[in-house]
């Protein structure tokens, strides 16, 4: 049984030298309090367990729940308040629900994901990065995350979707709003983008929409074309499926960029050595 230790031990996980460089708070969070309990400046309580043995194990417990309404009694989820439509927005996708709701998400969303379809991608995913770095060349020098690391995924993410390139731009200043969005703890925060929420979940369904009139080759028409068992997505996990695909696919691909760089110019002899043998990136990445 692993000892809460948050009484005997205390970390400022939100100070900007944390923020900078937590690796060795992380170490000392390893070493003094596999298990931590802190409450956020929003008054949020969260746990943090850093011990990878007991990630994994956590993660097979039946007993941990993503939706917390899977957790509540008939009578407690009668007197639950309808959540706001901004809410179930950002959040009615895989990420937030248990089996067999997970089950039947996962299933269906798969197929759209599967090996075969993904690899399609590289060679455009390939020329993008290639273009990205061609503009900076001549100017000797480049800001990773602003010319490369956040344009690319989402570029990526907006062909995919087959958005209208004239709308890119907009999709861009949404998808900064859905990943900040989705990172808020206070319902109230959420209110206050939520009209800009409401703007994006509508242009959705407009596209959404089309592509049911007439299916592309586009990730989009894909997951409409799915089916299991007779089910189908309905339009709002649909949305909430774009939602999921921003806030995965397109924050944890700046910060893979980011982080994987500045890590490689800490360790030179890492880089020498990856620039020597570049079959090693595929156990780099994964590092």
């Amino acid at each position: 049984m692993m000892k809460d230790m948050s009484a005997e031990v205390s970390f400022d996980l939100f100070s900007p030298g944390v923020r900078a460089c937590p690796h060795p708070t992380y170490s000392a969070m390893r070493s003094d309090a596999p298990l931590y309990r802190l409450t956020t400046p929003t008054g949020q309580q969260l746990w943090y367990v850093t011990r990878y043995k007991d990630v994994a194990a956590l993660l097979r417990d039946k007993r941990l729940v993503n939706d917390v309404r899977s957790a509540l009694t008939a009578d407690e989820l009668a007197r639950l308040p309808a959540p706001a439509p901004s809410h179930r927005f950002l959040t009615n996708h895989m990420l937030h629900a248990d089996p067999p709701r997970h089950t039947r998400l996962r299933s269906l969303v798969g197929k759209a994901f599967s090996p075969q379809h993904i690899s399609k991608l590289a060679p455009r995913i390939e020329a993008l990065a290639e273009s990205l770095l061609d503009e900076v060349a001549p100017r000797g020098q480049m800001d990773l995350i602003a010319d490369f690391a956040f344009p690319l995924p989402i570029t990526v993410i907006c062909e995919l979707l087959a958005v209208p390139a004239e709308d890119c731009f907009r999709f861009r200043a949404w998808s900064t709003l859905i990943v900040s969005a989705s990172q808020m703890s206070r319902d109230a925060d959420v209110q206050k983008v939520a009209p800009e929420l409401a703007s994006f979940a509508a242009y959705l369904r407009e596209i959404i929409s089309a592509r049911r009139a007439a299916p592309g080759d586009d990730l989009l028409s894909e997951l409409i074309r799915q089916e299991e068992a007779g089910d189908v997505l309905s339009e709002e996990e649909l949305c909430s499926m774009v939602v999921l695909l921003l806030v995965a696919g397109h924050e944890t691909t700046v910060h893979l960029i980011g982080n994987s760089m500045l890590t490689l110019w800490q360790h030179p002899q890492e880089l020498a050595r990856l620039q020597k043998d570049p079959a090693l990136i595929d156990t780099a990445l994964e590092e």
